[in-house]
C-alpha cells in the first residue's frame, strides 16, 4: 500500500509495507520498503530513500544464469556502487573512472526570462497584423525558452580522490562544492540511455557520465552504505539507472 501526498508543484510518496518487484532483466526479486519519496515537479528532480532486500530468481537453464550474470556485471560496471568501492579501495582511475570539478553557469545562449515574457507580449500585440518586420525575430527569441537556463563548465584537469573525500579505514568522507562530474571510461553508453533523450540530444560523450552534488557532507561506509542518502543528488548516468539496475549491497563479479 502507498500513502500519496499530491501538492501543487510536488509529489511524496510513501509505502507502508515492502513493495514486490521482479526484475526479470537482472534475475533479482525485489522487497523494497519505501520510507520517502519526493519528486519536484519545477526542478524536475526526484529524491528517494528505502530499505531493500534481494533474492536470485531460481534461473534452472543454464543460458538463463548466464544471460543475468552477463545483465548483472553490466548494470555495476561504471554504476554508483561501483565508483564508490574503487573510492574505497583507492583504485579510482585504475578502475576506469575520470573526476573532474564542475560548476553550473547561465546558458549565454538563452535570454532572461524578462526578455523573452516580453517578447510574448509584444507577440501578442502584432499577431492579427497581416505582416510585421519583428515576427520572425520575435519567434527566435521565444524559440529559445526551451534552451537551458545553466550549461556544464567542466574544467579539464583530473582530480585526485584526496581533493573531495578523506578515506579512514574504509570510510569516506565525502566533501566538495559545486559538482563532480564522473566519467566511465571502460564502456560505451548502452543505446537504451542514447534513446532515452529528446529528439535532436545526444550525450556529448560515448561513455558514461555522471555528475554528482552534496547538500551536506556524506559518509560512505565500508558496505556502501550512505549516512544520509537525501544529502546527495546524482545526475547523468547514474541518475537515469535507478531501480532498473540496482544491485544488492554486496554484490559481486564473482557470484
Amino acid at each position: 500500500m502507498l500513502i500519496i501526498d499530491r501538492q501543487e508543484s510536488s509529489l511524496k510518496v510513501k509505502s507502508v509495507d515492502f513493495l514486490e518487484i521482479e526484475n526479470h532483466g537482472l534475475g533479482l526479486h525485489i522487497r523494497y520498503l519505501l520510507s520517502s519519496f519526493q519528486y519536484d515537479m519545477e526542478e524536475g528532480i526526484f529524491r528517494y530513500m528505502g530499505y531493500p532486500s534481494y533474492m536470485e530468481f531460481d534461473g534452472g537453464k543454464r543460458y538463463k544464469l548466464n544471460r543475468w550474470a552477463k545483465a548483472r556485471k553490466r548494470a555495476y560496471l561504471g554504476s554508483w556502487l561501483h565508483f564508490k568501492r574503487a573510492l574505497r579501495d583507492g583504485i579510482v582511475s585504475e578502475e576506469g573512472f575520470e573526476v573532474r570539478r564542475m560548476e553550473l553557469i547561465p546558458n549565454p545562449d538563452r535570454p532572461d526570462d524578462q526578455i523573452i515574457e516580453k517578447a510574448k507580449k509584444r507577440m501578442q500585440e502584432i499577431q492579427e497584423l497581416p505582416y510585421s518586420l519583428f515576427k520572425d525575430s520575435l519567434n527566435a527569441l521565444i524559440e529559445k525558452e526551451k534552451l537551458p537556463k545553466t550549461i556544464e563548465k567542466v574544467e579539464e584537469n583530473l582530480l585526485a580522490s584526496n581533493t573531495y573525500s578523506r578515506n579512514v579505514e574504509g570510510v569516506i568522507e565525502l566533501d566538495f562544492e559545486n559538482y563532480l562530474q564522473i566519467t566511465y571510461k571502460h564502456a560505451k553508453l548502452p543505446k537504451e540511455y542514447v534513446k532515452s533523450f529528446h529528439s535532436g540530444y545526444r550525450p556529448v560523450s560515448e561513455n558514461p557520465v555522471s555528475s554528482i552534488h552534496l547538500i551536506a557532507p556524506l559518509t560512505i561506509y565500508p558496505s556502501g552504505q550512505e549516512s544520509n542518502p537525501l544529502n546527495l543528488h546524482l545526475f547523468g548516468y547514474w541518475a537515469w539507472q535507478k531501480m532498473a539496475d540496482s544491485l544488492p549491497m554486496d554484490f559481486s563479479l564473482e557470484d
